[in-house]
């Protein structure tokens, strides 16, 4: 089978790492990067376009020895230069660059002074020691490895939602296309909006022959893993393994049920309907030793006198209380919300300027919107200094005057800096409608040194909001050292709301902690950290975290109106000042 294009990019990507490992001059290693986003750019397949005689060198950025190298993957699905990096560097080396502090220089140091070849003996030299003594890590070096490597781990061979998303929907929307497929539904974590995925499982209504047939001439098809009478796993070329199972119409409410909630969510609906007489198979339904049809979720529940619990909710045993009759929570809806609350723009490290930023918005329907870029202590996103807020807040009132059908608040993300002080000036902060502060920087502080840090900001009565509370990158950065209940105590005393940040990689704060704010009586935030406005259509990734953790409009800030909006956050600064 001739390589696509997503292939093709995988490989350039793939021989980039391995020539970086090994010590190949950076232009040679740019240009291979280079050429995999060219390619993945393109809309129809690379091999076909050969085919009928174009040659890839008339692409931007790919010359004469990539154009070879191209050729010889869609002929034979290989290349000479992968076989020769193949036989001098350890393919599974490139997976150590997702560990942060491992640079190309480091992987090749830790290769030939300690024998790592990839993630599990790099976990070993670390447990022994080997990264001091034999590779000559520093000790802050080694510990930063060794909390990436512990957040990784948990989250190896997993694909971001996105990913994920990428290979479904296409899927969907083709096999229900084609002919005896009636439709197509996922499950698993995808259907709970998780925030990350190992295995996409799901059900086909439609004959097995169908399916099969249907599979082979999707373009992402990969390969076969295993194959049942009714079921089947196959490898998309993004690399995303793929479970589908056929079911008839009447088992469908039952098959669902099963392929959506948590193996201990399952169990436990399981075990409530045996107390009730009741058997629950994978895909069946026995009341009174009689089988009923279930063509719905809905009936199925309705049939074992259960409540219909939303499928983001079935993630714990714990949940079955409400489908015993525990009132389940009033759950957010994405049309709920009013603005976003945390945008950067060309003012700093963002893409579009404040006005692009602003009209999306405003295409989007929302009430206001805040601009909150990044203050001086950021350097590498360009952060303001003190000296430019003025002409940073005179564009933002210009703005205002041009839009005055959106309420533009004037905000920064004001960093917080090692010793627990804010990078900018209490009397700017004062002249702002939205002050959030964040770490940015030393995410590696002991836990004491780390929480007296944030909890020292959030005790400035200028502050509003903590964005992504707990520093975590998903799969590539540990969450912040931290004593959490310490945070959340005093966010709920000092009235400082946190923020669901919904940049994918993010999702911080996570579902358990969302919850946890709720309980505790702390209003958050959900917005989109947008550096884009095509980042700004993330927002509702945000929404199902917050439903994930059981969280209504009422917990939310922005899903207030204006009015509502402005006093909830000039009610801290009046309290305080009244106290003082």
């Amino acid at each position: 089978m001739r390589m696509n294009n997503r292939q093709i990019a995988g490989t350039l990507v793939r021989l980039a790492d391995l020539l970086e490992i090994k010590g190949e001059k950076a232009f040679r290693v740019l240009a291979f990067r280079k050429a995999a986003e060219t390619v993945t750019g393109l809309v129809e397949r690379l091999d076909v376009m050969m085919a009928g005689g174009f040659r890839p060198r008339e692409l931007p950025g790919i010359g004469p020895a990539i154009e070879q190298l191209i050729v010889e993957l869609v002929a034979r699905g290989d290349c000479t230069l992968m076989e020769q990096l193949r036989a001098e560097v350890p393919d599974t080396l490139p997976e150590l660059l997702a560990i942060r502090g491992m640079t190309p220089l480091r992987v090749r140091a830790v290769l030939d002074g300690c024998g790592v070849t990839g993630i599990d003996s790099l976990a070993t030299a670390l447990e022994r020691g080997e990264l001091g003594t034999n590779a000559g890590f520093p000790e802050t070096v080694v510990d930063r490895i060794g909390r990436s490597l512990k957040a990784y781990m948990p989250f190896r061979g997993h694909s971001l939602r996105p990913d994920v998303e990428a290979v479904a929907e296409p899927l969907r929307e083709y096999l229900c296309s084609r002919p005896g497929i009636a439709r197509v539904e996922y499950g698993c974590s995808y259907r709970r909006h998780g925030e990350s995925l190992v295995e996409l499982c799901g059900l086909v209504e439609g004959r097995p022959t169908a399916l099969t047939a249907a599979l082979e001439g999707w373009p992402n098809f990969d390969r076969w893993l295993e194959q049942g009478d009714d079921w089947c796993r196959f490898l998309s070329d993004a690399g995303l393994p793929v479970h589908l199972q056929c079911c008839l119409p009447e088992r469908w409410g039952c098959a669902l049920h099963s392929v959506t909630g948590s193996a201990a969510y399952v169990a436990a609906i399981a075990a409530a309907a045996a107390a009730q007489g009741a058997e629950l198979g994978l895909d069946s339904l026995l009341l009174a030793g009689q089988p009923h049809d279930c063509p719905d979720e809905e009936t199925l529940y309705r049939l074992l006198g259960l409540t219909f619990v939303p499928p983001e909710l079935r993630e714990e045993e714990e949940a079955v209380r409400w489908a015993r009759g525990e009132p389940l929570p009033r759950l957010l809806d994405a049309g709920e919300l009013r603005g976003d609350l945390h945008l950067h723009t060309t003012f700093t490290d963002g893409r579009n300027s404040p006005e692009e930023m602003v009209r999306t918005a405003i295409e989007r329907g929302y009430e206001y919107v805040a601009v909150t870029d990044h203050t001086s202590n950021v350097r590498i996103a360009n952060g303001l200094e003190p000296g430019q807020v003025e002409g940073y807040l005179a564009a933002l009132d210009e703005l205002g005057a041009r839009y005055p059908h959106i309420r533009i608040l004037k905000g920064l993300e004001v960093d917080i800096l090692p010793d627990g002080r804010l990078d900018m000036p209490d009397e700017i902060l004062a002249r702002l409608d939205l002050v959030a502060v964040a770490v940015h920087s030393q995410f590696d502080q002991p836990r004491e040194v780390m929480t007296a840090r944030v909890v020292g900001a959030l005790a400035n009565p200028l502050v509003h909001l903590l964005t992504h509370p707990t520093g975590r990158l998903i799969g590539r950065r540990a969450e912040l050292q931290l004593d959490l209940d310490r945070l959340f105590d005093v966010a709920a005393r000092e009235g400082v709301m946190l923020e669901i940040n919904s940049n994918p990689e993010r999702l911080d704060l996570n579902a358990a902690n969302a919850r946890r704010a709720r309980d505790q009586g702390i209003t958050v935030t959900i917005s989109t950290d947008a550096h884009s406005t095509d980042q700004m259509a993330n927002l509702e990734r945000g929404v199902w975290q917050a439903r994930r953790g059981g969280l209504g409009p009422a917990d939310v800030l922005n899903s207030l109106p204006l009015a509502a909006l402005l006093e909830r956050l000039n009610a801290r600064r009046r309290r305080l000042a009244r106290q003082g």
